[in-house]
């Protein structure tokens, strides 16, 4: 990642780095300002199932070794909403807005 970053024109607007335990493993500290993506656990139980092809059980697991969302969202600076009511590409789009606005 490092690298990539190096080698970018100077001129990039800003760049985005997805990691799903980006809390969890500290790399947070090593950025700029951080989103987190929520969904109500159902949602987020019912997408691994269908991705990874596992049980309910695995993925409840999985999640109880992860940081609860209130404690994401005490280390996050921005959040978007994936909860099948809001519009995702608004949410996205704002935040593009503020982070081209940023000199």
């Amino acid at each position: 990642f490092d690298l990539w970053i190096a080698s970018l024109p100077f001129s990039t607007p800003y760049i985005l780095k997805e990691a799903a335990l980006l809390f969890e493993s500290n790399s947070y500290k090593m950025c700029d300002t951080s989103i987190l993506v929520l969904a109500p656990d159902q949602v987020k139980v019912s997408r691994v199932m269908d991705r990874d092809k596992v049980s309910e059980d695995q993925v409840r697991s999985r999640m109880n070794k992860q940081f609860s969302d209130e404690k994401k969202l005490r280390l996050a600076n921005h959040q978007i909403y994936n909860d099948e009511s809001s519009s995702i590409i608004l949410q996205v789009m704002d935040l593009h807005r503020q982070f081209s606005a940023i000199k």
